[in-house]
């Protein structure tokens, strides 16, 4: 059975997932210890139409969204993503997932997005670095980013995520509240004119590793060691006489 298969600019008509890669590991930013944590963000390669009020749905929708592009590691384990939006379900309220401590944030190619405190930072808007780039870390430009969002990254009420109409973040360059609310920019999702836009999507918290511990030679390993390396030193002429 054959499928038509859109991943990252990938477009045949090829046998199901012939296009995929295998899961990239993404590399530590520059600047951490072991022990630090923080996350990683990027803008979804796919587009959607906000029709759900579900939080959920949109968590699905950015892991399944890295799944077609082959999926991403750290540290040798699969990542679990989180949509960076604003809906009535549950609690009316901000992803309780996405954003959820005071850790650095960064674009998958390392890029610093937010310092240590990005709940201060990445709602007020005075962000490092523009969220730019795709799962791959390249540059992306839209101009329209679903988020359903005010500028604290609460649910917009009747703009939210689901309803007819959804607030937007306008312009992936930005470094001011407008990268997740542009209040101007209020989109009807049911107009003809409006079409299917990206979302953002935040990692889980990840924790740098620890450095592997040396390992210590069992006993037997040295004595092994010791009887060879006499043995040598006696057929050298070297050993005890």
């Amino acid at each position: 059975m054959r499928a038509i298969v859109t991943v990252l600019g990938c477009v045949a008509i090829a046998p199901p997932n012939a296009c995929l890669a295998d899961p990239m590991e993404l590399a530590t930013p520059q600047g951490l210890s072991p022990g630090d944590r923080f996350q990683f963000v990027f803008v979804t390669t796919g587009s959607l139409f906000p029709t759900s009020s579900k939080i959920s749905v949109y968590d699905k929708f950015v892991n399944n969204d890295v799944a077609s592009s082959g999926g991403a590691t750290y540290n040798g384990t699969n990542i679990q993503w989180y949509a960076l939006v604003g809906a009535q379900a549950p609690n009316n309220s901000r992803n309780p997932n996405s954003v959820a401590g005071d850790f650095p944030l960064y674009l998958t190619n390392g890029t610093e997005v937010s310092a240590d405190s990005p709940l201060d930072q990445i709602w007020n808007g005075d962000l490092l670095h523009a969220i730019n780039a795709n799962i791959y870390g390249s540059v992306v430009t839209f101009n329209v980013i679903w988020t359903g969002s005010n500028a604290e990254g609460f649910a917009a009420g009747m703009n939210s995520m689901g309803m007819p109409a959804v607030t937007v973040g306008y312009d992936t360059t930005a470094m001011s509240p407008t990268w997740i609310s542009d209040h101007s920019q209020v989109y009807d999702i049911f107009d003809p004119d409006t079409y299917a836009y990206p979302i953002y999507a935040v990692s889980a918290i990840l924790t740098v590793p620890l450095p592997a511990p040396l390992e210590t030679p069992e006993p037997s390993t040295i004595l092994i060691m010791a009887v060879g390396m006499t043995i040598m030193l006696i057929q050298c002429g070297l050993g005890p006489r």
